[in-house]
């Protein structure tokens, strides 16, 4: 039945439009550098990015960047300039360490997360965020590891599922950063699974230890709006037991779900529904894209895989992927 063979009646509807819960922040969209190489950002995607104006991108502190070969010796060759790039699009970064020097990890065992001599970690973390956060002032997030609930499978050399095990790893980490650069943001787990009871357990740690938790960060890709916020309701849940200042909820990872091939059309406006959800049910967080900025398929990857290529927003080959959709919306209500 068309509207014109609708009954001549008039119907009033009132819509309150006053605001109500927490505002919805369109600048905490982030984007995040998925850890393919150690290349730089080419050229092209620096200015694209430049062009976008995201205020937080998201990267991982790989081993392959090989920054400590052990005995105090430094190597920044392969990070300054990756990190060169990064600066050139104006912004800020959140850094997610997930090294294992040889020095101090002789043997390769994603389970073995305690040093072979902390001290010596922690003069590692020292010159890191000395190099990146005081005299580059460019890292102003230091995200503790990366998915360590599922460890190797997370891309990540780390797999750490006892909450105490990780609270310790976590202290020994943040402390030569809070040294250095009193003035950082520190937190994690940056979870591939926010129900694993790794972000109760770090908020219970910090609780109890006085440990500084600036922010609990995890991971999801679904389809599915109601799952993300779903997902924040739990994260709420477990930094609403906090004392004092609640640590900030930041959702480092979030895309539609991985299986299956992707339509770009169909999936375009899932992340705007997903945000607009989380919004709904009170977040307040930085949320980032798993390689939107990626060389991968470039001719110069270390991986062409099918997979690290369909991810990014602004990958190689240059197509227009899902997450382009939601930008100029942001943009546009961030200066309006």
């Amino acid at each position: 039945m068309g509207w014109r063979s609708l009954p001549g009646q008039v119907t009033e509807v009132h819509v309150d439009a006053a605001p109500s819960g927490e505002p919805l922040e369109l600048w905490r969209h982030a984007l995040g550098l998925g850890g393919v190489n150690s290349l730089p950002l080419p050229e092209r995607v620096v200015e694209g990015v430049h062009s976008l104006g995201p205020r937080l991108i998201r990267i991982f502190i790989q081993e392959f960047f090989q920054v400590y070969g052990g005995s105090g010796r430094f190597d920044w060759s392969r990070l300054d300039p990756y990190m060169d790039a990064l600066a050139a699009t104006g912004a800020k970064i959140a850094a997610a360490i997930t090294i294992k020097p040889r020095a101090l990890y002789p043997e390769v065992d994603q389970a073995r997360w305690r040093p072979r001599d902390v001290e010596e970690w922690q003069h590692v973390i020292r010159e890191l965020v000395r190099r990146y956060s005081v005299r580059r002032h460019l890292v102003t997030h230091w995200e503790i590891g990366n998915e360590p609930d599922i460890g190797e499978h997370g891309g990540c050399p780390y797999l750490i599922t006892d909450p105490e095990d990780y609270g310790e790893y976590y202290a020994m980490t943040v402390r030569p950063i809070l040294e250095v650069f009193p003035g950082a943001r520190v937190g994690g787990p940056a979870l591939a699974s926010v129900r694993h009871e790794l972000l109760a357990g770090l908020v219970k740690f910090c609780r109890r230890t006085g440990t500084r938790l600036d922010f609990v960060s995890w991971h999801l890709y679904s389809n599915s709006p109601t799952q993300h916020a779903d997902s924040v309701r739990l994260a709420r849940r477990a930094v609403d037991m906090f004392p004092g200042p609640r640590p900030e909820t930041m959702v480092t990872e979030w895309s539609c779900g991985l299986g299956g091939e992707v339509s770009v059309e169909e999936q375009a406006c899932d992340p705007r529904r997903a945000a607009i959800v989380a919004a709904a049910v009170g977040m307040r967080c930085r949320t980032a894209w798993a390689c939107s900025a990626s060389t991968a398929g470039s001719g110069r990857s270390i991986s062409s895989t099918r997979c690290s290529r369909g991810w990014g927003m602004r990958g190689s080959p240059p197509i227009r992927r899902r997450a382009c959709a939601c930008w100029p919306a942001a943009a546009r209500a961030e200066s309006g």
